[in-house]
């Protein structure tokens, strides 16, 4: 399986698409907490510590309260 779209970071993915997804109102969600389906929200099966875009996620989320 070709993963590269999953391979971004914050810095030249994450926070460019949270800005446009801001800019044209559009809604999204992170549907998959998993440590193995991609794109990885957890380090492991503990599910107590997020990846880069675990945490990418999980804050952008706690911003909609």
């Amino acid at each position: 399986a070709n993963l590269a779209e999953t391979k971004g970071e914050a810095s030249t993915f994450g926070f460019p698409f949270k800005a446009w997804a801001e800019k044209k109102g559009v809604s999204w969600t992170a549907w998959v907490s998993d440590h193995q389906w991609f794109p990885v929200m957890f380090k492991d099966a503990s599910f107590n510590t997020p990846t880069a875009f675990g945490k990418l996620a999980k804050d952008w989320l706690a911003e909609k309260k």
